[in-house]
């Protein structure tokens, strides 16, 4: 994934990723950190979103799935 490409994702989308982040994490260090490991993922993933239909629908379920991950762990 190009550098532009994430950071429109992130200006576009961090603050709804944070809201998810926040209700699983207990302090706002956390819900930081998820953010962080989720944007990274996001730019491992090359080419994932060119097949997406609704790309908000789906950065918010990878982050909804990533939170959800964490606090298994």
């Amino acid at each position: 994934m190009q550098r532009s490409e994430l950071e429109r994702i992130y200006d576009e989308h961090a603050s709804c990723a944070f809201s998810i982040f926040r209700r699983f994490a207990t302090c706002d260090a956390d819900a930081r950190d998820l953010l962080q490991d989720w944007l990274v993922k996001l730019a491992r993933g090359v080419d994932t979103l060119d097949k997406v239909e609704n790309e908000r629908a789906y950065l918010m379920r990878v982050a909804y799935r990533h939170a959800v991950d964490w606090t298994r762990r």
